[in-house]
Formats: structure tokens, sequence, C-alpha cells
């Protein structure tokens, strides 16, 4: 996550996005470790003058089919925890992808998916990315 990270700075943008933690997490990195990479990204942006924003971990419902209950329940534990550390740890920087992103009939399953688990409707993750933003805007500190 941190290469894709190192990679996209490389291009000097004004504003960056992480959305990352999925496949950590079912690599069996735990939440605290992934968050820590967040942090060290945080720092590395403010640093370079660059707005960040972080998005929480979308449900994956249906991926779940192919795994053991245990690992399920691992993953979920995972999931619930990194999406807490970042709504509390960056309250003005985080882009609730999880609620965006999930089905409204079934809470655990992923909308906008073809296999449960990559969102395939970027176009609508923009948009709601860039509205959060702007409604977040107002309230940035560091580039103030």
């Amino acid at each position: 996550m941190e290469a894709d990270f190192n990679s996209a700075l490389s291009a000097r943008p004004r504003v960056i996005i992480v959305l990352g933690g999925t496949n950590d997490v079912f690599n069996e990195v735990s939440a605290d470790k992934i968050f820590e990479s967040i942090k060290r990204m945080s720092v590395r942006a403010q640093d370079d003058k660059i707005m960040f924003f972080v998005g929480t971990i979308p449900p994956m419902g249906k991926y779940f089919n192919k795994h053991k209950p245990w690992e399920k329940k691992y993953i979920e534990k995972q999931i619930e925890i990194l999406n807490f550390l970042i709504r509390t740890n960056y309250p003005n920087q985080y882009i609730d992808f999880n609620d965006f992103l999930r089905d409204e009939n079934n809470h655990n399953n992923l909308r906008f998916s073809n296999d449960g688990l990559h969102p395939a409707d970027y176009f609508r993750m923009r948009i709601f990315a860039v509205n959060k933003i702007n409604e977040l805007f107002e309230k940035y500190q560091y580039l103030k």
C-alpha cells in the first residue's frame, strides 16, 4: 500500500485519497499494522502539503462465501477495527466508502460490485468522494 502511495506522490498531487487495507486484511495483516501504515502516509502527505483523505474499507459479504467461518470472523473484526481507527483518528479526513457502498438490503454485501470484493462503479465512488471532500474542505486545517 505504501509503495503505491509513494508512486502516486511522484505525480505531485494536491489531494490524495488512500483506500487500502482490504488485501492486507485478507493476508492476515492486523488492523493496527495497516493503520500504522496509514498514519505514515498521512504524515508524509502533510509534510508535502498534500491534502490527505482516507477511505473506510467497504463491506465484503458475498466474498466471504469462499472462507471458513473463523476466517470470516477474523477478517470482519479487522475491518471493523480499522474502520473505527480511521473514523476516530481522521474525523475531518475520512470518506466513508463502507457506508456508501453498503447494500441497503443486505448490510454485509457490497453494492456496485461484480465479485463481492471490488467496487465496479468507480465513477459513483469518485462523485461521492468529491462531494465529501468539498464538504470537508472548510474544516481542513493544514492548508489554510
